[in-house]
């Protein structure tokens, strides 16, 4: 699987820290040219460069559309450093953290109720370095990681034209 320059840079523009605005005025991400995609390889690409800091809006649209791939709702799971979030026993008690803990618990109902129907992309939680080790186990957690979220996606590794 294959994203071409051009796309790349379209991608880019748009969902890479974009609530960065020189006049401090909260940006939201571009909901139009989100619905131009069509394609699970550009989700995933947006969630591979994405900054945290813009926020979850935009990711929550990526793990709730159809096109999401399986490898993309994984690698945004363990790049959020799930381990911490096991330890809030619900909404009520998530305080600032209730957007991610919602995230994470939407990719757990979503693989649960096969939501995610496309495994063409590649991906091996235990091999990507941005996100969270594996074996990470809080003492006080309230609910654990599912085991299947641990394993690898079966599929294509993609490949972003430079």
């Amino acid at each position: 699987m294959k994203i071409s320059k051009a796309r790349i840079a379209f991608l880019t523009n748009h969902f890479f820290e974009f609530s960065y605005s020189e006049d401090g005025e909260e940006v939201e991400p571009n909901r139009e040219a989100y619905d131009s995609i069509a394609d699970p390889a550009e989700l995933h690409f947006i969630a591979d460069i994405y900054n945290w800091d813009d926020g979850t809006q935009l990711l929550e649209w990526i793990i709730n559309d159809p096109t999401c791939d399986k490898a993309t709702a994984k690698m945004i799971f363990w790049r959020s450093q799930p381990s911490y979030y096991t330890t809030i026993e619900s909404e009520e008690n998530a305080d600032w953290d209730l957007d991610v803990y919602k995230l994470l618990n939407n990719i757990i109902r979503n693989f649960e109720e096969n939501f995610y129907q496309n495994e063409r992309i590649a991906y091996d939680p235990a091999l990507d370095f941005s996100a969270e080790d594996l074996h990470v186990e809080e003492p006080n957690a309230k609910w654990e990681i599912p085991s299947w979220m641990k394993e690898a996606t079966t599929g294509e590794k993609l490949i972003y034209e430079e």
